[in-house]
C-alpha cells in the first residue's frame, strides 16, 4: 500500500493495521528466539543490587499491567503523521531488542514459588510459558517507557499518568524475578537510542516541509 493511500484510510484503521504488525513482530520475534535459545549457554548478569531486591510474587500484577499498557498510547493519537512516527519508534525499539536477544543469550535465575494463591499462581504461568531467556534489555522496560514517551508527545497530561505506571512495570520485573537489575536501564537505553533515531534521525525536518509546502500553497 502507498503512504498517500494509506493516509485515506480511516485513522481508527491506520492504528488497527500498524498495531497489529506491532504486535506481530514483538510476540513472535520474542517467542522464537526464546525458544531458539532455551537450553543453550547463556550469560548469567546478576550484580549485589539483585542479591538486595527480595522476591515478592504479589508484584505479578504490576507485570501484567504491560500487556494492556504497551500499545494503549497509540489510540489516543490524533493523526497519521503522529501515528507513523509512534509505529517507527515501536518498531526501531522491536528491532534493537531482538537483535540482542539473538546475538547475546543471557538467563535468568528464578526462585521457587512456594505459595499457592491467584498471584503465585498467576506468576507460575508465566515462568510455565516463558523460558527464563531473552534477559538483557527488558523488553518489559523497554516497551512500557516507549509508550510513556508516545503519551508524553501527546499530551503532557496522558505522559504523567503514563510516567507512575512505567514505573511499576519495570520494578516489578525485578520483584518477580523476571529479571537482573541491569536488564531495566538496558531497556531504557533501548528506548533513548529509538528515540534519538526516530524523532532526532528519521523523522527530522518533517514537520517544517510540511509547513513548507502549507504555506507555498496558500501564497499560491
Amino acid at each position: 500500500m502507498k503512504p498517500a493511500n494509506f493516509k485515506i484510510l480511516p485513522l481508527w484503521f491506520q492504528k488497527a493495521i500498524l498495531m497489529a504488525i506491532l504486535l506481530a513482530v514483538v510476540s513472535l520475534g520474542y517467542l522464537s528466539i526464546n525458544a531458539m535459545n532455551a537450553g543453550k549457554t547463556a550469560v548469567q548478569l546478576e550484580i549485589f543490587l539483585d542479591r538486595m531486591i527480595p522476591f515478592n510474587h504479589h508484584w505479578v500484577w504490576a507485570y501484567y499491567l504491560y500487556f494492556p499498557f504497551i500499545f494503549l498510547p497509540i489510540l489516543f493519537l490524533r493523526d497519521t503523521k503522529e501515528l507513523l512516527k509512534a509505529f517507527i519508534f515501536y518498531l526501531l525499539t522491536a528491532v534493537i531488542t531482538l537483535t540482542i536477544f539473538a546475538l547475546w543469550r543471557t538467563v535468568m535465575i528464578r526462585p521457587d514459588i512456594v505459595a499457592n494463591d491467584l498471584s503465585a499462581r498467576l506468576l507460575q504461568g508465566i515462568y510455565d510459558r516463558d523460558h527464563p531467556y531473552n534477559c538483557f534489555p527488558s523488553q518489559h522496560v523497554a516497551y512500557s517507557w516507549t509508550a510513556t514517551v508516545v503519551a508524553f508527545r501527546r499530551n503532557r497530561t496522558f505522559g504523567l499518568i503514563a510516567v507512575p505506571i512505567a514505573t511499576l512495570i519495570t520494578l516489578s520485573t525485578l520483584f518477580v524475578k523476571q529479571h537482573w537489575f541491569v536488564d531495566a536501564p538496558g531497556g531504557i537505553a533501548v528506548v533513548i537510542t529509538a528515540y534519538f533515531i526516530t524523532y532526532k534521525l528519521l523523522m527530522k525536518g518533517k514537520d517544517y516541509e510540511r509547513d513548507s509546502d502549507s504555506c507555498q500553497s496558500n501564497c499560491d
